[in-house]
């Protein structure tokens, strides 16, 4: 998504030089050498009932990424009700100031460490960003990461009294650390649950939609659409890797198919999204353009009121899931029971079988079998497949659905 603008000032970006700003907000390969360390009980969890200040690690990029992180971030604030949370990240998650500034204290940016953040990479500038939490003085620090192999050295750098992380069979964690082991499978959400219910608090599985004052300019632009009784469905097709696209001829298919039942389609994108949102609209050109006008919490206000969402497996279909747009998510990718949505009534998932349009062969990972355009009775097969579903949700939820 776009950055957000200037969040609200109660909240403060720590710079990595030591001055606070009003805001407006890979995981790792080697594993680190010394000796097994002294892992302590999850049972003495005595350190865990003094915290006033609390560091979680998670920086990563995607919008998705971060709106899976917010049930733990819940259980931490249901847990410790008055600590001062803050979030080690990165400065394109700053729209989650505005978006949950009831769990979410502060940002603080630690773009550029290397093999930890996406490039480019500014060691020196990462370094001093972890000297000014250490300043801090953190009372705990929770790895919400990945499985440790780089995360658990950054999170001891934080400094914090205690620190509660995930970790490989075999891999070290942090000196007196409260280690758990990574789990290999389940949902995302559900892998950083399982370690935020260590501090003692129970938490659920449940995404939460962007605070409602966050959400407001997406909500005003809504109101600035000429919309049919109907209503309107949004189209996204884009995503942050190729990889994980649908071909534009076919969610244009679905657009003209939505059209032609008296909905109103409007496209959405980021602005590296451009071409790829044109390309639709010279197929449609009566799809309204959104793309590159929304920040993440506008873009959950125009979710909010759509009543269908037809998008990839991107950070969309996470934000549609959180304000509980009913959706339809065309999925490419290979690890559909870690992100696909949690809700498979509400959100229906139609898996794809051939690669994006216009890719090489091959997966993300670098396979290179043939490419790449699908024969013409797999492409009408996953239309079909496609359109059945959108079909599906319109009739499952209603204009005038809660």
């Amino acid at each position: 998504m776009t950055p957000a603008g200037p969040a609200s000032s109660q909240h403060a970006v720590v710079d990595p030089h030591g001055t606070a700003d009003d805001p407006g907000a890979a995981r790792g390969g080697h594993r680190q050498p010394g000796p097994t360390p002294r892992l302590r009980p999850v049972a003495a969890l005595a350190d865990l009932d003094r915290v006033g200040r609390i560091a979680v690690l998670r920086a990563l990029p995607g919008v998705g990424d971060m709106i899976c992180a917010v049930p733990a971030l819940r259980t931490l604030r249901r847990r410790y009700p008055d600590a001062r949370i803050g979030l080690v990240g990165l400065w394109s998650s700053r729209w989650m100031l505005d978006a949950y500034p009831h769990y979410v204290d502060e940002l603080l940016p630690i773009d550029g460490l290397p093999m930890l953040c996406p490039p480019p990479a500014d060691l020196e500038g990462a370094m001093a960003a972890l000297a000014e939490a250490r300043r801090q003085r953190f009372d705990l620090a929770i790895q919400l990461h990945g499985d440790g192999s780089i995360s658990n050295l950054v999170t001891a750098m934080l400094g914090a009294r205690t620190c509660l992380v995930h970790h490989l069979p075999g891999s070290p964690a942090p000196e007196g650390a409260i280690a758990v082991r990574y789990p290999d499978r389940g949902h995302e959400v559900a892998r950083l649950l399982e370690l935020a219910d260590h501090v003692g608090m129970p938490g659920e599985a449940r995404l939460e939609p962007p605070h409602p004052a966050a959400r407001a300019a997406g909500a005003a632009m809504v109101e600035e659409l000429a919309l049919p009784p109907a209503g309107f469905a949004v189209v996204h097709p884009g995503a942050s890797t190729s990889a994980r696209r649908w071909s534009v001829a076919g969610f244009a298919t679905v657009a003209r198919w939505l059209l032609d039942r008296g909905l109103a389609v409007v496209a959405t994108g980021t602005d590296d999204e451009r071409d790829v949102v044109d390309e639709l609209r010279r197929r449609v050109p009566a799809v309204a353009d959104l793309c590159g006008r929304t920040g993440v919490n506008d873009l959950a206000g125009v979710l909010a009121a759509a009543r269908l969402v037809v998008s990839n497996d991107t950070g969309v279909a996470h934000l549609a899931a959180a304000v509980r747009a009913p959706s339809v998510v065309t999925f490419l990718g290979d690890d559909l029971g870690r992100w696909a949505p949690l809700d498979s009534v509400r959100h229906r998932v139609v898996p794809l079988a051939h690669l994006p349009e216009g890719e090489p062969g091959g997966d993300a990972r670098g396979a290179t079998d043939p490419p790449a355009q699908p024969a013409g009775g797999l492409l009408r097969a996953e239309l079909a497949a496609v359109v059945d579903a959108v079909a599906e949700q319109l009739h499952r939820f209603p204009r005038d659905r809660a």
